[in-house]
């Protein structure tokens, strides 16, 4: 039977109270948090949320999410197909931005911002309560900024609600007689620095949704254990289910069931844990099945489960094959319903280095580098004190099994597997931490899967639980044994809870300044992110948008300058980098150099043809070409009108006005054969075009 919970009361806290502890939590999360809600969109929030079509429809554009890949609008706008291996169904924090956008309110065209979103008051262009943020300029990101607001504060509240559910489990659950331990774990995790990302970024959304589901899909198993009810059976696959829609990675709980009730259901012994693995391989073959055969998948999970179900009922476990049932049909319903949407593989070679990071490595080079980047994640959990938007290529330069760090992560994380198996094996309760903690890192650190980047802060956000339960434990149980006076102990331990608290607070509320949006968050990583392309690359970007600014007019070479290097800097890096020519010749087209524009833009051209910025920078470029064009011909210097036409006519060939002035100059030049041609060609573009087919009646031949 499962050992009763024994809830003892604080030694350490003076509480008066059960819910003073909630409170405390909710007050300190609202607070080192508040400062978010006056953020705008950073980083990937536009790929998900205001670049996605879907998003933009609100409540109607909810079937469209469901039944698609995350990224499918963007893909469609950027003329690409999937990339990422596995591909990213993770709809349900999607679909919380839809139902937002349905309360902030539509575009007139129900999708995509129109340029004059922002104008409320019908063609008063330039009021200044029409600036909402505050850049000077009126723009579709005035409409885009006001509702941030409403965005960043759902996610403080959510956030704020995941950590009191943590809380919820560790003290009535998972240390119901520490309880000291329980709120000092779910202090660590809330005032945590390197969960600024999860919640400033709006698109980490799903990351906290996974983890509040997890937190809720655990609340239910232990209340099914101790009450013997078939709602919690009900909730736990309804939870695991919505958990698994928040982020695939939710799919460890597979493996952190079992474990978790052989920790703590002392019923729960060898042939129970059978009974799951049954559970991991019908997942298992019906996730194939699903692959080779989508339109039989279905059916295969049905028969799976009800294998399930009547193994465990054949085992003499009655107890747990309603649970079974239950989380079987979760896990089954999702992947089925994944594998019909999503693409397994990338459809086009992952030759990309930023979605590849370990592109240039030897197979040696990246298995040492990935090991050592464990060992950063571990000492950023200690020191998140320099923190970062992005680790991609070149930030961590690749290592050898030769190397120190390597070797040293290997022998710290050989030393915790080790001590936790042998806890779990003991069936000792805080190897519950451990088993969390590397449950979900294998699922981010590329060592099992490659997630197409080498590290990030959000992806150690689930595994952070564990290490808050562990630093708590270290800070409390461990503590008290190396102190052993006790009226010394407490007073310690409440000074070193209150210093990380205000250590960890201040650090997060200025990285919530940082993220406020990509101007800050990158003009200021790239300083600690030097060789980070994207870090070079955005920055650059960002230095462009700043010198657009009218208070800036002054300053606008130099930002321009500023961002020239940034942008060679990562080009130098990362010679592919299609981003960092696309916004290089962008600063070089400000500085009125047309020739190296047009160079840089052409470089990124044979790159990436297809890519849409790029018709509007030459169609941008070919104007300037052609005012000049005019420019000479009304100074009757037609030679040098008809080069122009013709520069303008090789970057924007689809322009059939740009061939009809590049016939009719070479026409008043006696050149024929180019004038035909020219004809042509605007003929082929516009058919009916009367002065071209005139033109071309006037040519002899």
């Amino acid at each position: 039977m499962p050992e009763v919970p024994i809830k003892l009361p604080f030694q350490y806290f003076p509480f008066p109270n059960s819910w003073t502890p909630y409170l405390i939590l909710a007050i300190l999360g609202l607070g080192i948090y508040i400062n978010t809600v006056r953020n705008e969109f950073a980083l990937d929030d536009g790929i998900v949320i205001h670049k996605n079509e879907y998003v933009m429809e609100g409540l109607g554009g909810i079937d469209s999410i469901m039944s698609r890949d995350a990224y499918h609008s963007f893909y469609k706008q950027m003329n690409a197909k999937a990339q990422l291996a596995g591909g990213r169904y993770r709809p349900l924090s999607i679909v919380s931005f839809a139902v937002e956008q349905e309360f902030i309110g539509k575009y007139a065209d129900g999708k995509l911002p129109p340029a004059n979103c922002w104008d409320k008051n019908g063609n008063k262009k330039g009021d200044p309560e029409e600036d909402i943020n505050q850049d000077h300029l009126y723009n579709d990101n005035d409409c885009l900024t006001e509702g941030c607001f409403t965005r960043h504060l759902n996610n403080v509240l959510f956030y704020v609600l995941s950590v009191l559910l943590m809380y919820a489990l560790l003290k009535n659950h998972l240390f119901p007689n520490k309880p000291d331990l329980a709120f000092i774990a779910a202090l660590i995790f809330c005032v945590h620095p390197l969960h600024t990302e999860v919640v400033a970024n709006m698109k980490s959304r799903d990351e906290i949704f996974s983890m509040l589901f997890i937190t809720l899909t655990f609340i239910n198993i232990f209340k099914f254990l101790e009450k013997r009810e078939m709602k919690y059976v009900i909730w736990s696959g309804v939870n695991l289910f919505l958990a698994l829609l928040s982020k695939e990675y939710a799919v460890t709980m597979i493996a952190l069931i079992p474990m978790t009730l052989f920790l703590y259901d002392l019923d729960f012994d060898a042939k129970g844990a059978k009974a799951f693995l049954f559970l991991m391989l019908f997942g298992i073959f019906a996730l194939l099945s699903v692959k080779q055969a989508k339109t039989h998948g279905m059916l295969v999970a049905i028969v799976s489960i009800v294998g399930l179900g009547l193994y465990a009922k054949y085992m003499n476990f009655g107890k747990y094959t309603w649970l079974f049932y239950s989380l079987g049909i979760a896990c089954t319903t999702y992947f089925c319903i994944r594998f019909a949407i999503v693409v397994g593989k990338p459809e086009v070679p992952d030759t990309e280095i930023l979605n590849n990071p370990y592109l240039l490595a030897t197979k040696a080079q990246k298995k040492a580098t990935e090991i050592f980047v464990c060992l950063k994640y571990l000492y950023l959990l200690f020191f998140p004190a320099v923190l970062s938007a992005d680790y991609s290529y070149k930030t961590i330069e690749y290592r050898n099994y030769g190397n120190w760090d390597t070797l040293l992560s290997i022998l710290i994380y050989t030393s915790l597997i080790i001590l936790t198996v042998v806890l779990f094996f003991k069936r000792k309760r805080i190897a519950f931490p451990f088993l969390f903690f590397f449950a979900n890192f294998f699922m981010v650190n590329n060592l099992l899967f490659d997630i197409g980047a080498t590290m990030g802060e959000r992806l150690i956000y689930h595994s952070s639980f564990g290490f808050a339960i562990l630093m708590a434990w270290l800070m409390t149980e461990k503590g008290k044994e190396y102190i052993k006076n006790a009226k010394l102990f407490k007073p310690v331990l409440l000074l070193s809870v209150v210093l990380i608290t205000f250590l960890c607070s201040w650090r997060v509320v200025t990285r919530n300044e940082e993220w406020k949006n990509d101007i800050t968050l990158f003009t200021h990583d790239v300083i600690t992110m030097p060789n980070s392309v994207l870090c070079l690359g955005n920055a650059g970007a960002r230095w462009i948008d700043l010198s657009e600014r009218p208070e800036n007019s002054k300053h606008e070479k130099e930002y321009l300058d500023k961002a020239i290097g940034y942008l060679n800097h990562a080009l130098e890096l990362h010679p592919k980098y299609v981003n960092g020519y696309l916004n290089l010749g962008l600063a070089y087209f400000k500085l009125k150099d047309y020739n190296k524009a047009e160079e840089i833009w052409s470089k990124a051209y044979s790159l990436y043809p297809s890519n849409p910025f790029l018709v509007t920078y030459f169609r941008v470029l070919s104007n300037v070409y052609i005012q000049q064009a005019f420019a000479d011909a009304k100074d009757k210097k037609i030679n040098f009108s008809l080069y122009w036409f013709e520069r303008a006519a090789k970057i924007f060939p689809q322009d059939p006005e740009i061939w009809y002035n590049l016939g009719g100059a070479a026409f008043s030049l006696n050149d024929f054969p180019k004038a035909k041609m020219a004809f042509k060609k605007c003929l082929e573009l516009k058919p009916d075009h009367p002065q071209a087919k005139n033109g071309l009646a006037n040519c002899p031949n």
